[in-house]
């Protein structure tokens, strides 16, 4: 929006990113929307952006999106959901939500995520599962699920077979800048050998772009 320092740009024809300004800071977080016959968001973001983002997609008329794949349980890539949903609700629509397998049982235990002491959490549920190799069908897209734990057990990414950007989330950690890199360790969820495994299969993958 104006004056806030959060973009939402076109990473290509079908791609936006949308900059979710995390701890009120822009260039921290984003959540991506692929357009293909259906809609999909990966990713959220927290509670406290959501209406920030409810806001964003209605600006570029793609609220709500038909499906929401969430990288994995902590509550800034997944809290948004109820908010977004019951908007969508609120429209008469509803949306779609998917999460690895062992991401269900945590989103639908908001408790997981008081470790991070931000407030309170909303169980999340109605959630379908999804298995490495299983793909997504977005009509002329096609979203291809890897299973890349280490920063938590739960975690997934998804690559867009047409484009080659490779959605993330945290895996890798955060990238601040040139000189500011955040290591994806966790704490209680952090898997430093899981890790080491997912850096592996990373290399074999056939990407053009990380998100």
């Amino acid at each position: 929006m104006p004056g806030s320092g959060r973009q939402i740009r076109k990473i290509n024809k079908q791609t936006t990113l949308i900059d979710t300004g995390l701890f009120g800071v822009a260039e921290v977080a984003a959540v991506y929307l692929i357009e293909g016959e259906r809609k999909c968001l990966i990713d959220s973001g927290s509670r406290k952006e959501a209406k920030y983002l409810t806001k964003a997609l209605k600006t570029i008329d793609c609220f709500p999106p038909d499906l929401i794949i969430t990288t994995h349980a902590h509550y800034d890539h997944a809290q948004g959901i109820p908010t977004l949903r019951r908007e969508a609700a609120r429209l008469g629509k509803k949306i779609e939500v998917m999460a690895s397998r062992e991401a269900i049982p945590l989103l639908a235990d908001a408790a997981y995520n008081n470790y991070f002491g931000k407030g309170l959490y909303e169980s999340i549920t109605e959630v379908a599962p999804l298995e490495e190799g299983d793909i997504v069908d977005l009509g002329n897209i096609a979203l291809k699920i890897f299973n890349v734990p280490g920063h938590s057990k739960d975690h997934i990414a998804i690559l867009d077979e047409k484009n080659k950007d490779f959605f993330v989330g945290d895996a890798l950690g955060v990238l601040i800048d040139n000189k500011t890199y955040i290591p994806p360790f966790m704490p209680p969820s952090w898997d430093p050998d899981m890790f080491s495994l997912t850096l592996s299969k990373f290399k074999e993958i056939n990407f053009n772009r990380l998100c």
